[in-house]
């Protein structure tokens, strides 16, 4: 199982985001998220980008 590494965040606007930079979904699962409909775009998201990362490598796995 892949977790999600967000040691820094700058997205003030994101509701993942807390006090100092933090991300809430700093070391949760990526599997779990991989249902949200409506996350920022992966150029400015670091979360977004990990979950596109892990779709990815599970398409990739699974067409193989």
């Amino acid at each position: 199982m892949s977790k999600f590494v967000v040691k820094y965040c700058e997205l003030k606007a994101c509701q993942h985001w807390r006090i100092d930079n933090q991300c809430i979904k700093d070391g949760l699962l990526i599997q779990d998220a991989l249902n949200v409909a409506n996350m920022h775009d992966s150029a400015i998201c670091e979360v977004r980008r990990q979950i596109d990362e892990y779709r990815l490598k599970l398409l990739l796995e699974d067409t193989l």
